[in-house]
This record gives structure tokens, sequence and C-alpha cells, in this order.
């Protein structure tokens, strides 16, 4: 079907911004809520609130064109920023949950969408 025009505009009022805007918000709050899970999983205390200081600028730094989609510089990023003080855990823990983030936060939602997107296209096949 493509995109409208129509389904931009209602996008763009006051109602679709609102709501995108709770959708961010809902996400990102997951985001700090999963890597605060993995600290807690990997054996070091840490508060959700320090999860937003650390993840927003380990994840930015992942966009810097240097590796493919990221990979070692949103490691060393969270690394570091998790040796730091509030957190200030060890360099294995803070490694240990970058690590759980990749496998766990991105590696299993890219295979489902893998399987998902493998599925249409059969589905596809099979319709034409």
């Amino acid at each position: 079907r493509g995109i409208l025009f129509g389904d931009l505009w209602r996008a763009a009022s006051p109602k679709g911004m609102i709501e995108a805007g709770a959708l961010t918000l809902a996400y990102w709050g997951v985001v700090f809520l999963e890597v605060w899970c993995f600290c807690k999983a990997s054996g070091f205390d840490a508060r959700v609130i320090h999860m937003a200081l650390i993840v927003p600028p380990a994840l930015l730094s992942s966009m810097i064109p240097i590796s493919f989609s990221g990979f070692g510089v949103r490691e060393f990023a969270m690394t570091i920023l998790l040796q730091q003080p509030p957190v200030g855990t060890g360099y294995e823990q803070a490694l240990l949950v970058s690590l759980m983030y990749d496998i766990i936060g991105l590696g299993i939602p890219a295979l489902m969408g893998t399987i998902f997107w493998l599925a249409r296209k059969e589905d596809d096949a099979s319709q034409a």
C-alpha cells in the first residue's frame, strides 16, 4: 500500500505526536530497566536512574562510523561508563553487562525479526 499523505498528516497531528512521544518514553524506560536487570544479573547493584545516565551516551557512541553496527564502540563506551562513579563496578562485570545487552537486547529481537521476515517471504511467494 505504501505511505499515503493522510498517514503522514495524522502522525504529525498533536495527538499523533503525543502518542509517539509516549511510545518513545516507554521504549527507553524498558531499555533502562533491561540494562538494570543485566546489572543485577551480573552481581552488582545499580539504580535505574544511573542507567538513564549511562545508556544513552553508550548507545549514541555506536553511531560513530568506525565499526559495523557500532560493535566494539558500544561495548567500550558502556564498559567505561559503568566503571565510573556512582556505579563503579569492575571491568569484567561492566563488560558482561554490555555483552548481555548485545546478545539479549539486540541479538534475540534481530533473530525474531529475521524469522518473521522469512515467514512473510514464504507467504508472499505462496500467494504469487
